[in-house]
């Protein structure tokens, strides 16, 4: 069983297009969803936009890894300098999220700091990575020092895998 991915996926314009269903990023109390531990980050959240065609452009290279959806938990987040996420996971006895996905959609030199690191282990940077790991994994992104980091994540549900014949959750 492989629990952690962390490969390029998507191409520059791929990243474009998926980033164009951002609907404008706000702090996180103007943000029209409640979401889990405020006092552990500081960020920017966007709406996605029309999440059935998103799930058109990223679905076909998330089926081979049993993700049938993007639905639940779907957002974008944009860190600026001084932005960060603390230590968490993003699992919790009351939810039935089965893993974090998190496609980087900043080049890796747009900005400083700001690393994702799941059970100590620093994530890929590269513009188009997707980074799949289990929601009892605990992870946090560093504070960014310059820049911007924009990323898509989705935490799908037991509804939203097939965990048979996939090959991270079998």
């Amino acid at each position: 069983m492989i629990n952690f991915f962390n490969e390029v996926l998507f191409s520059n314009d791929e990243c474009d297009k998926i980033l164009s269903f951002a609907n404008g990023f706000v702090d996180l109390e103007n943000y029209g969803f409640k979401l889990a531990i405020p006092e552990k980050r500081n960020s920017k959240y966007s709406e996605v936009v029309n999440i059935e065609d998103l799930e058109k452009l990223i679905l076909p290279k998330l089926k081979e890894i049993g993700i049938l959806s993007i639905k639940s938990g779907s957002m974008f987040i944009e860190y600026n300098e001084g932005d960060f996420f603390e230590k968490h996971i993003d699992n919790s006895y009351k939810s039935n999220r089965v893993c974090t996905v998190v496609i980087q959609l900043s080049n890796e030199d747009d900005y400083e700091g700001g690393d994702l690191i799941v059970e100590g282990i620093r994530c890929s940077r590269k513009r188009g990575t997707m980074i799949v790991f289990s929601g009892n994994d605990l992870h946090e992104v560093e504070k960014i020092t310059k820049g911007t980091r924009r990323v898509f994540v989705c935490m799908p549900t037991k509804s939203d895998i097939k965990i048979k014949n996939s090959i991270i959750w079998n």
